[in-house]
């Protein structure tokens, strides 16, 4: 059954955007912004998450697009996504926040690429809204975006800044830092989604494979941490051994 949250993301989606849809957007956005203030409070407090409560963590723009509605209310206001999009296609110019109709001539690829899954720019236009609103809660990490070197790059100089700032980010929200440094994976016999070579290529170059992505997120915190590509995906029963091939580079389309 599709939720409530879940069913107003499904209608400002699919077009319909009347008054009082606006009007339970809003409201929403400021439920989620008081959740998100009480999570801050419990986060001071320095108590973690609720044992046994594991956060989704959507990898690929199309698996969420694609299942989001299948998540109950508390689920998609939580999930974080980590995507490979860069932030500047969210928004114009302006930097208002408004979708324009001529956005998709300042960002074509991005645009084009979307409209041919979603078949419709208006579809578009309204998803990459609801990315916004991921951003805004501040559960949106754009992979592509550009970085200065952190502070803790030091200790491993040649792992790309943004695995970094994103472990800092799960950090400040009560999380296990990443596995950042490559020979903690080389000492692993066996990993849950990927290969050693292909998450040490991930973490030098962010090949923004889904596989890779999901293997570091869930070797930090595997118990609170549910990196996943669609809602109805299943974990592997089986571990990868580090021998066996890679099979994460199909991110349904390059580079989305």
């Amino acid at each position: 059954m599709i939720t409530a949250a879940a069913s107003l993301f499904a209608k400002l989606i699919m077009g319909n955007s009347d008054s009082s849809t606006q009007g339970k957007f809003g409201r929403l956005k400021n439920k989620v912004a008081g959740i998100s203030k009480r999570r801050k409070h419990e986060q001071k407090s320095a108590e973690m998450p609720e044992k046994g409560s594991r956060r989704l963590v959507f990898v690929s723009v199309l698996g969420f697009y694609g299942s989001y509605r299948q998540c109950s209310q508390s689920e998609l206001c939580d999930a974080m996504l980590i995507l490979p999009i860069k932030k500047e296609w969210l928004y114009d110019s302006t930097g208002d926040g408004d979708v324009k109709e001529n956005d998709e001539e300042q960002f074509p690829n991005f645009f084009t690429s979307m409209s041919l899954f979603f078949y419709d720019e208006q579809i578009t236009r309204r998803f990459i809204q609801l990315l916004r609103f991921k951003h805004e809660q501040g559960l949106l990490f754009c992979m592509l975006d550009e970085r200065d070197s952190h502070p803790h790059s030091d200790a491993n100089p040649l792992v790309n800044p943004f695995w970094y700032h994103l472990s800092e980010a799960l950090v400040r929200q009560g999380y296990d830092a990443l596995h950042l440094d490559p020979n903690w994976y080389g000492k692993q016999t066996t990993l849950k989604f990927s290969k050693t070579s292909s998450v040490m290529c991930e973490l030098y170059f962010r090949t923004a494979k889904y596989r890779c992505i999901q293997e570091i997120v869930y070797q930090s915190n595997p118990g609170l941490l549910k990196p996943i590509v669609h809602y109805d995906e299943m974990e592997p029963v089986h571990s990868v051994e580090c021998q066996a091939e890679d099979e994460g580079s199909f991110h349904f389309v390059h580079p989305y």
